[in-house]
């Protein structure tokens, strides 16, 4: 269904869908690279759960956002997409254990690190 004549010519003028599966191609194959889980995500995943834990105790939205930054996680979030998408049942197990995994470590590392400086409390200033 059109609003107008001239959406009707603009549409036909464009190019068929089949000119941009090159480019889904490029997509699908970045989500597959970023479906491999080393070290260094769950590492970054720690950091990034340290970074949101001190900004939400400092109610700091900068820390909040930084951790936003540093968390890998959205790479084995699409790679569980994709994973469901073309019934990959590998892939979605893979990403779903890998983020289980890394969020449980994240938790478990700060949770460490709040009960190692929960006898120390900063200075607050007032104003």
């Amino acid at each position: 269904m059109m609003f107008s004549r001239r959406a009707e010519q603009i549409e036909a003028g464009q190019p068929s869908t089949l000119v941009h599966v090159p480019l889904w191609a490029t997509v699908e194959a970045h989500i597959r690279s970023e479906g491999t889980y080393l070290p260094s995500f769950y590492l970054f995943l720690v950091i990034a759960g340290l970074i949101g834990s001190v900004g939400i105790m400092t109610n700091s939205q900068i820390l909040i956002v930084a951790a936003m930054v540093v968390g890998p996680e959205y790479g084995a979030i699409t790679s569980v997409a994709l994973g469901i998408d073309r019934g990959n049942r590998r892939r979605v197990r893979d990403g779903l254990r890998a983020l289980t995994l890394g969020f449980l470590l994240a938790i478990v590392v700060t949770l460490g690190f709040a009960r190692a400086g929960a006898g120390r409390t900063p200075a607050v200033q007032s104003l």
